[in-house]
């Protein structure tokens, strides 16, 4: 994609961690180190998208959510979904009469009445849940059996948005079926909006952005709650915003008489776009939460802070400005740090 915006190049740091996790290469030297969960931490950075206590991932959960709030503000008038941006609302409150400061929804449109045609009856109101997931299980039995297990994932992480937590705290009480009652009595439909930590999309939130569908079809969810059910069967009904960006394509060809789309650099048709944006937003994110969650000090380790400057394994000629401490083996030679490791070939 282009980097005329400042916002979309990638610090050498991060490349580098992005680049080993997309050929499964191990970003954390020390392998053998325990996090602060009493649980290992492996070489390839997996546990760092698992542990909720010491590695949350509020800040990559944050940065989707605007991600997704600009990507639907731009192409939702051309997809015919809404009429005006400010029909998108952030994290709004009461949708629910029960509980009115939930939220339900990290994303809430105003549909327009037209987005769907007869005998479909359009919804009122669609609520956005982003949800990033814990890491995968490691494949195994072929790629189609990897493909199911990884879609099981996913729609295990539709279930648990569909049953509605419960939120039970000293000063918080929030009944997580009573909400999804209400936001199916209030013409609201919920989809959660899955992001898994190598940046694949559920089968709801695929379908609902870019029209595509799991091969082979994932089956269907079934609940023990009628509530949940309701739910569930709303968001996968011909009701429901099904393939937003494609709309948004036939509009544009029609309308823009060749002109390119974006406002923060050109692509020819919405789909690119938002394609572009959604995955340079999760590449950043992620890189982020995995360089800070290896520069933090795991419990069953000491490490000394790193003041000098190395050479970057992979930018030739470059030095980088910062370097990762997992580029170091623990210190076990009386506090005296050893040569770097580098997990790629010799460079």
């Amino acid at each position: 994609m282009s980097r005329r915006c400042h916002d979309q190049r990638l610090p050498s740091p991060y490349f580098r961690l992005m680049f080993c996790r997309k050929l499964r290469l191990p970003v954390y030297s020390g392998a053998l180190s325990t996090c602060s969960c009493s649980k290992p931490i492996d070489e390839f950075g997996d546990h760092f998208f698992s542990c909720q206590r010491f590695h949350p991932k509020t800040a990559a959960h944050n940065a989707i959510r605007d991600a997704l709030h600009l990507i639907l503000s731009e192409i939702g008038i051309h997809a015919g979904i809404i009429s005006s941006r400010s029909a998108i609302h952030r994290e709004p409150l009461n949708l629910a009469q029960c509980h009115p400061t939930s939220r339900p929804g990290d994303l809430v449109l105003d549909c327009a009445p037209t987005y769907v045609t007869p005998p479909a009856l359009p919804f009122s109101r669609v609520a956005v849940d982003v949800r990033v997931t814990s890491s995968l299980p490691s494949p195994s039995g072929g790629d189609q059996n990897n493909t199911v297990t990884v879609t099981h994932h996913h729609q295990k992480a539709e279930r648990e948005k569909f049953c509605g937590p419960t939120v039970n705290t000293e000063s918080t009480f929030v009944n997580g079926e009573m909400v999804i009652r209400a936001l199916n009595e209030s013409n609201t439909v919920l989809l959660p909006f899955v992001v898994d930590p190598f940046g694949q999309l559920g089968p709801i939130a695929n379908a609902f952005l870019f029209g595509l569908r799991s091969k082979p079809p994932p089956p269907a969810l079934s609940f023990s709650s009628p509530t949940s059910q309701t739910a569930y069967d709303n968001a996968t009904s011909k009701s429901a915003p099904f393939a937003l960006t494609v709309r948004a394509d036939r509009s544009w060809s029609r309308t823009a008489q060749r002109l390119p789309f974006g406002r923060t650099y050109h692509s020819w048709f919405p789909t690119n776009w938002a394609r572009q944006v959604l995955g340079a937003t999760i590449n950043s994110v992620f890189a982020k939460h995995l360089y800070t969650s290896i520069r933090r000090r795991p419990a069953s380790v000491n490490r000394r802070p790193l003041t000098r400057v190395d050479p970057y394994p992979l930018a030739i000629g470059r030095f980088s400005r910062i370097t990762p401490a997992a580029y170091y083996e623990p210190t076990q030679n009386h506090g005296r740090r050893t040569a770097p490791v580098c997990p790629l070939p010799a460079c």
